[in-house]
C-alpha cells in the first residue's frame, strides 16, 4: 500500500468555499482506479500562522496506481483548483511507503 499525502495551506477568506470544493475533489479522486480511501486531517495552527491547514492521506493499492494518477489525471485535477482559487492556497505533496 502507498499513501499519497497532500498538505494544504488555505487563506482564511476562502476556507469555507475551498473545503466544499475539496470534498468534491476528494470524491472525484476516490473514483479513480487504485484509490482506496482518503482521510482528511485538520492541522492544528501554530499561533503565528493565519492560514487554515489541512492534510489529506490518500490510500492507494500500489505505486502503479499512483503513477497512473500522476500521468493521466493529476494535471487536470490540479488545474481545476488553480483556476478556482489561484494564489489563495498552497499545496505540497509527498509519498509514504512502508519501511522495511
Amino acid at each position: 500500500m502507498v499513501i499519497y499525502e497532500v498538505n494544504l495551506s488555505v487563506e482564511p477568506d476562502i476556507a469555507q468555499t475551498y473545503c466544499a470544493w475539496l470534498q468534491k475533489h476528494i470524491e472525484e479522486i476516490l473514483a479513480l482506479e487504485g484509490f482506496l480511501k482518503a482521510t482528511w486531517y485538520n492541522i492544528e495552527p501554530a499561533s503565528e500562522i493565519a492560514q487554515k491547514q489541512y492534510c489529506i492521506h490518500y490510500s492507494l493499492s500500489d505505486r502503479d496506481a499512483l503513477e497512473r494518477y500522476f500521468k493521466e489525471d493529476a494535471p487536470r485535477l490540479r488545474e481545476d483548483g488553480l483556476k478556482r482559487f489561484g494564489g489563495k492556497f498552497q499545496a505540497s505533496r509527498r509519498i509514504l511507503t512502508r519501511g522495511p
